[in-house]
């Protein structure tokens, strides 16, 4: 298991398969892809399915550890999370800008308004701040789990966009 080693590259190799990063070499028997957004800088053309980052960006407040009993969700991907620590997430965008994962001042409107219309008392509550990761999105919106065709040795799990947290146990499983 290699963490944190920088850019890392499949490539052939008369033997097999091998990992180049910038920490060196690395050579296996299998290679398991769990790299978000960035599978296809890693996979290069042995990917099985295109994968896209795609920005979400998502404020945070601060809100007392017992602020709502559970989640609030709408169909159109908006939420209002609370968290044990003193605060709520309001989510969330989904934007095509490829790895840009800068914040928006739009975007920051855009969730407070959310929030406020889901939960009215989040405009009682401080704002804490804006954030934006990016998320691995598949051509069909669906995960890519398992061995690439042509290339058993090369075990994908990517793709999950929105559901990455909801189905980590079970992708690694």
């Amino acid at each position: 298991l290699r963490e944190n080693t920088g850019p890392v590259v499949l490539g052939p190799t008369k033997q097999g398969m091998r990992a180049v990063s910038t920490e060196g070499v690395y050579e296996a028997d299998v290679y398991v892809v769990a790299a978000g957004a960035w599978t296809d800088e890693v996979t290069g053309r042995y990917c099985l399915s295109r994968i896209t980052p795609v920005r979400g960006q998502l404020v945070f407040y601060s809100t007392p550890s017992n602020y709502l009993s559970a989640p609030v969700f709408t169909r159109s991907h908006g939420y209002v999370v609370p968290k044990r620590k003193g605060y709520s997430l309001v989510g969330s965008t989904a934007e095509d800008v490829g790895y840009d994962n800068s914040t928006t001042d739009e975007a920051m409107v855009d969730l407070i308004k959310k929030g406020q219309h889901l939960v009215p008392g989040l405009s009682r509550c401080d704002l804490r701040g804006i954030s934006a990761g990016l998320r691995p999105k598949s051509r069909d919106d669906l995960p890519v789990i398992g061995a690439v065709p042509g290339r058993e040795n090369i075990i994908l799990a990517a793709g999950h966009f929105r559901n990455g947290m909801l189905l980590a146990p079970v992708t690694g499983e």
